[in-house]
């Protein structure tokens, strides 16, 4: 009789941590429903799994180091080499089906090909279905995709993804499973024969899912076990000449972790695919199938099944989105309630009661406490002021200016089980600029019932006769009591915290300001620019949806789809960037085009001609312009006039006496153009964007010599340019030779560079201008400390400071520099609103996102202002 191991022994963690280092992308055996080959870069045969010549019907192994070629057809080279040469980004799976391996076989196969380090890997397996069955589940799939984002709720939305994927692959069970606290699984939704006993609710331990197997499922979206009994089919060489074992963390014949298949025929099961559930980055959760005899869905339903998963990892995103900006709606009203409550000479600690009432609508909470400036107030549930005494050391430990979070303070603070009931879990947000002093939520114990899928306390067992651990057998439901926990703080709620520690930060900040007039001015204004951005960032999010939904017709591949909608998401980037920069005020019609040229043209953008006056095209119109500029330029490029090296774009702007813009496209010189058979998306929007959105007008044609549009935009939305266009050049010339005239100053300023940002990505993009720049050296400091410290021991000659460091301001750095006459530039997301702006008026200010471009500008205008006051002096 099989004895379960007690978990209070020694061998429980080192079994646990085993089973955490297994190599599981490492274990050099393909199932046997599939092959896989591997070739070097230049396509030289380098591995290979020992059932090979069952798959494909060969006589013979083929020979390690023989060109792939004397194996497959040029036909077949063919196409793999152009799915290879489509794979740019990491862990990307190119596949391709109905393939024609030999002349012989009774059925073509399905491929799948990755980079593996070095190598590129093929998976084979057959591919005998006909293409009618795939056709006639995508046509269910769309429907159903339709009716999945139409569900109101999380539940509903899991339990049609579980029935869509059951109808897909027609598993005996499919599961909808959700990393909970604790990294612990729990199955939400459930599709199941009758017969079976059922899963839904009950949860599995983090130790079912090792760490190494939750980090492969990140980068694997999907894995299939057709066999649980089957032994596999090696991998030959073992190992490469170099020593190196294949990796097959992304081969889709890999087989499992022995450990994991003792697991699920324990479980009775006897066929199982998971597919990952990505959101945001992180692994949300699985569709987990299971079957109780060996089975494997076709490839393209498998495929069609992948394609499920991401449609609901894009639901849950939706959903925590939407939370996520109620969450921003609660704290907002708190800050608009706590906000005219405060006086600017008063303590944060007398306002207590006021912060505790202004915050019961946003946050759940049983009881709320606060230390600030050495007073303590409390109400509700709470602790002592000895025993928050008590826990502040923890506090204390947590990350500088972040909010602490928990709901089993217990489990962190050994003396807090004893008084569980009253407060068992806690929010904690630092209320001032300096850490330490806290407004603290809290949340009793709530004795809850778990029901698990086995005994989670004993997640392996011993067998007699053998030192061997084994996975339990055991799956029986299993109810726990769980006690010294509070309810836990939901993703919003713990957003929302973070929220309310920038509403206090900020009403500290004002109350310590002289300005305080000033200060509300520019609150003001802030909150209705973040309005705004949220609206123009919803629109922006549905543009784009609606560009990559429409984009699919014209597409013959991936990498198509690919380049067509990455164009169009470049174009309303580019359009975006000169609006921004310009504050969301009216931008240049020439300025566009010349940076729709540079960007997509390259060294032929000096082949299309601009005439005519500059105008300003207000924001409403200007990224709707900027896609249609967009299409007829790429157009162009790929089939008009600058598709070959001798034809030319003539673009002339006329301003109609009522104040509209005449718009004319004119290429020539080109091959010569026939009009399209279809009317595709491009053309679409090049006809119809302008009509439908600004109410103007739009005609193109397609005369042999070449094509011509014409488009009407309403005066609405134009403005008259005060310059000439030979004025704009004049002024680019001048522009030019200020900025070769700086240049050797500005490379003084280069030899050591201070940067400061507390933005990891936003650090290194920087640091990667400024080193192209030619910054000799260049410090990174993300908080007021570094930075200083920096400044101190490292005497910069320049500095990009931050205003705004994760909660902190950056005036102590500032200060700093100041007193050690080293010359900075701010960068700031708030632009000119930012108050920073009146306290040092002559200082540069780039405002974020920023390039290249613009820091060059920033140091400019900082050398500038240096010889302006240099002149005065004298």
């Amino acid at each position: 009789m099989t004895q379960l191991f007690d978990p209070s022994a020694a061998g429980l963690n080192e079994a646990l941590t085993t089973c955490d280092r297994e190599p599981i992308h490492k274990l050099g055996l393909a199932q046997s429903f599939g092959a896989v080959i591997a070739a070097s870069i230049d396509w030289r045969i380098t591995h290979h799994s020992e059932n090979l010549l069952d798959i494909i019907d060969l006589e013979d192994h083929p020979k390690l180091g023989s060109p792939l070629q004397e194996l497959f057809s040029a036909e077949v080279m063919a196409q793999l080499k152009s799915a290879a040469s489509r794979l740019t980004e990491p862990d990307q799976i190119e596949r391709l089906f109905g393939i024609k391996l030999a002349q012989t076989a009774p059925y073509p196969f399905a491929l799948s090909l990755h980079r593996s380090g070095e190598h590129i890997l093929i998976d084979i397996e057959p591919d005998p279905s006909p293409d009618a069955e795939a056709f006639d589940s995508l046509l269910m799939l769309q429907t159903s995709l339709d009716d999945l984002r139409r569900e109101p709720d999380l539940v509903q939305r899991a339990n049609n993804t579980a029935n869509l994927v059951q109808r897909l692959t027609s598993f005996d069970r499919v599961m909808i499973y959700k990393f909970v606290e604790g990294d612990d699984g729990q199955v939400i939704a459930e599709v199941k024969q009758p017969d079976m006993e059922p899963y839904l609710g009950l949860r599995y331990p983090a130790s079912d899912i090792p760490k190494q197997a939750r980090e492969l499922y990140k980068r694997s979206l999907i894995r299939v076990i057709a066999d649980v009994h089957d032994a596999g089919h090696p991998i030959v060489p073992q190992r490469s000449v170099e020593g190196s074992i294949l990796d097959l963390s992304l081969s889709s014949v890999r087989s499992v972790s022995p450990i994991h298949l003792i697991y699920l025929q324990n479980m009775g099961v006897a066929a199982s695919m998971s597919i990952s559930i990505i959101v945001q980055g992180r692994l949300w959760g699985l569709i987990a199938c299971h079957h109780n005899s060996p089975h494997l869905p076709h490839p393209k339903l498998r495929a069609a099944a992948e394609v499920v998963g991401h449609f609901f990892a894009l639901a849950i995103d939706e959903l925590e989105t939407k939370e996520d900006q109620e969450a921003r709606d609660k704290a907002k009203l708190v800050h608009d309630s706590v906000a005219i409550q405060f006086s600017q000479d008063s303590d944060i600690a007398d306002h207590f009661e006021t912060l505790v009432s202004a915050s019961q609508d946003a946050i759940e909470f049983d009881g709320a406490m606060m230390w600030a400036n050495g007073k303590f107030k409390a109400t509700g549930s709470v602790l002592t002021e000895a025993e928050f005494d008590d826990l502040l050391p923890l506090l204390n430990q947590a990350a500088n200016g972040r909010h602490f979070v928990t709901n089993n303070l217990s489990g962190l603070h050994a003396s807090a089980a004893a008084y569980a009931d009253r407060v068992a879990g806690i929010v904690a947000i630092p209320v001032s600029r300096q850490p330490r002093d806290y407004l603290v939520f809290c949340r009793r114990e709530e004795v809850t019932d778990l029901y698990w899928g086995g005994n989670p306390s004993k997640p392996v067992q011993s067998n007699p006769g053998t030192s061997a651990l084994t996975p339990r057998a055991s799956f029986a439901a299993w109810q726990e009591t769980r006690r010294l926990y509070s309810k836990p703080w939901s993703r919003a709620e713990e957003g929302l915290a973070a929220g309310l520690r920038a509403t206090w930060i900020e009403i500290v900040l004002r109350m310590s300001d002289v300005n305080l007039a000033e200060r509300q001015k520019a609150q003001a204004q802030q909150e209705v620019l973040i309005a705004e951005l949220n609206h123009r960032v919803r629109n922006i999010l549905n543009l784009i949806r609606n560009l990559i939904s429409q984009s699919q017709t014209g597409a013959d591949s991936i990498h198509d789809f690919t380049e067509i909608v990455g164009g169009r998401i470049h174009a309303l980037a580019h359009a975006h960037d000169l609006i921004t920069k310009r504050n969301w005020n009216a931008a240049s019609l020439q300025e566009l085009i010349q940076v729709e040229t540079r960007a997509y043209l390259g060294t032929k953008a000096d082949r299309v001609s601009i005439e005519g006056v500059d105008v300003m095209i207000s924001p409403k119109a200007f990224t709707t312009i900027a896609l249609v500029l967009h299409e007829l330029i790429t157009n162009a490029s790929k089939y008009g006039a600058l598709c070959d090296k001798r034809g030319h774009v003539l673009i002339r702007s006329e301003v109609e006496p009522n104040g509209a813009l005449r718009l004319n496209w004119r290429e020539s010189g080109g091959p010569k153009v026939k009009a399209p058979e279809l009317l595709s998306f491009g053309t679409t929007i090049i006809e119809r964007s302008i009509p439908f959105e600004l109410k103007g007008e739009a005609e193109i044609q397609f005369p042999p010599s070449g094509v011509r549009a014409r488009f009407l935009i309403p005066a609405d939305y134009i403005e008259v340019n005060g310059g000439s266009e030979q004025t704009g050049k004049a002024e680019a010339k001048t522009s030019q030779s200020k900025s070769t005239d700086i240049k050797q100053e500005r490379q003084k300023l280069f030899e050591r560079v201070l940067l400061v940002e507390d933005t990891m990505l936003i650090a290194m993009g920087t640091e990667k201008h400024l080193q192209k720049l030619g910054a000799q050296q260049v410090f990174l400091a993300a908080n007021c400390k570094d930075a200083i410290r920096l400044v101190e021991k490292e005497a910069p000659t320049l500095c990009i400071l931050d205003i705004n460091l994760d909660g902190e301001i950056s005036t102590p750095i500032s200060d700093a520099l100041i007193a050690a006459d080293i010359p900075f530039v701010l960068a700031t997301g708030y632009g000119s609103a930012d108050a920073f702006n009146d306290e040092f008026p002559d200082v540069p200010v780039i405002t974020k996102p920023y390039g290249m471009e613009e820091l060059v500008d920033g140091i400019n205008e900082l050398i500038l202002d240096f010889r302006s006051k240099n002149l005065a002096a004298q």
